[in-house]
């Protein structure tokens, strides 16, 4: 079991992508939440070409294919890079990695036309000053796309139950996921939330839930954030 942030670490790298349902690339609840994701870009936003695109906490990159391409530059981020057979297929994509934190990106201010996070700010020590970075790396007109699962509400937890409790059942590792999970999502969804909006209180927002369309913490399993930057 994973005793300290090493083997944690470790313990994420190795089974995430194995038994979380919505991180195993090509599932059934990965592509839906991906292509939910970008849903509200494409209704509220405009195209992506020739924009400078950001995306934090990318994993193994699994969302640029979801993006429709032709952007003028795809710039991936996590805590650590992943292999190389992943590099290499973001490279043919057209985008980059580079190791970077969202909580201290080394970019510069109003550096870029979007930025993308997906299931990234429930894992963090302080999620606070995670919405400022990306903001403040934001341009004026600028717009971010933010999945977050609505964990730990009533749907969510049937589902997390039913979907990769039983892939944990499946490989014998029911305690370590529940160990794990308890680790990772450090941050409820209703406090997410109110710090959220608390940050980007003078841009546009919208938000959606799935799958109903309202805001809800029990009734919806994620919320997709959308939001316009308006100005400094």
């Amino acid at each position: 079991m994973p005793s300290d942030k090493n083997d944690e670490s470790e313990w994420y790298r190795k089974n995430y992508n194995q038994i979380n349902a919505s991180a195993i690339t090509g599932g059934f609840y990965n592509k839906v939440l991906h292509t939910l994701l970008e849903l509200p870009e494409k209704i509220y936003g405009k195209s992506n070409e020739e924009m400078s695109i950001l995306e934090v906490g990318a994993n193994n990159g699994e969302h640029i294919s979801f993006v429709y391409p032709k952007w003028e530059k795809y710039l991936a981020t996590d805590i650590r890079i992943p292999q190389p057979e992943v590099l290499n297929k973001m490279k043919k994509l057209g985008g980059c990695f580079e190791a970077a934190d969202v909580q201290n990106l080394p970019f510069q201010s109003s550096g870029f036309d979007r930025v993308i996070s997906t299931c990234v700010f429930h894992h963090l020590e302080n999620p606070d000053i995670g919405f400022k970075e990306i903001r403040r790396v934001l341009k004026i007109g600028g717009s971010i796309s933010i999945l977050l699962p609505n964990d730990p509400g009533i749907l969510y937890r049937l589902l997390w139950n039913m979907t990769t409790m039983r892939n944990a059942k499946k490989a014998g590792m029911v305690s370590q996921t529940r160990e794990n999970h308890a680790r990772q999502h450090r941050n409820n969804y209703s406090e997410l939330m109110k710090v959220l909006k608390d940050n980007f209180k003078k841009d546009e927002m919208k938000i959606i839930g799935f799958p109903f369309i309202f805001q809800s913490y029990h009734m919806n399993v994620i919320t997709v954030i959308y939001i316009k930057k308006i100005g400094e």
